[in-house]
């Protein structure tokens, strides 16, 4: 079995494309999105309809919940200093197995970002997970994990982070939502 997983595209439809690229070229048994479709560059609605267009199934990230529930905080700052360090030392992309006191054994994985990496490698990155046969958790080496960086033109998406404020952003996405969902539903 193989797994592609990404997340944290940030609106970077720059990277998503070579990230898209890359993932099907190594033909995963399925994909998932982990969250943060939304922030920081200018093509939100771009980036959520590329994703919906290829059917993969998706977990709202912190920055989607903060623009679905039209909310000003992505509950991703540090209030107090003690929170910074965790966060910090998280920021590297990671696969630990931990065993909890109960004896459970539990697979620890950082995914990267696809869309705005914040470990000094400009490169998007996203993570495949591969078994063979029936996954045995307990196994260290019944799942390997891969982090795989892709190359995108970082400068383009870099000019284009500071073509549109946060502001027209929030806008934008809040314009594109409005206008795309059916309120019946709700």
């Amino acid at each position: 079995m193989k797994i592609a997983l990404f997340s944290d595209i940030h609106a970077n439809i720059d990277a998503l494309y070579p990230v898209f690229d890359d993932i099907y070229a190594r033909q995963p048994d399925v994909i998932y999105c982990l969250g943060d479709l939304v922030g920081y560059a200018p093509y939100p609605n771009e980036v959520v309809e590329l994703i919906r267009s290829k059917g993969i199934p998706v977990i709202a990230g912190n920055y989607d919940q903060g623009v679905g529930l039209y909310s000003n905080d992505c509950s991703c700052a540090y209030i107090m200093d003690e929170d910074k360090s965790p966060g910090v030392d998280s920021i590297t992309f990671t696969y630990k197995m931990i065993e909890d006191r109960d004896g459970t054994i539990r697979h620890a994985i950082n995914i990267g970002s696809a869309g705005k990496p914040k470990d000094g490698d400009p490169r998007a990155c996203y993570a495949m997970l591969e078994w063979d046969g029936d996954l045995d958790l307990k196994d260290p080496a019944g799942l390997e994990v891969d982090f795989i960086r892709v190359e995108y033109d970082e400068a383009v998406s870099t000019a284009e982070f500071g073509t549109v404020s946060k502001a027209e952003t929030l806008r934008r996405i809040l314009v594109y939502t409005a206008y795309h969902t059916d309120r019946s539903r709700h």
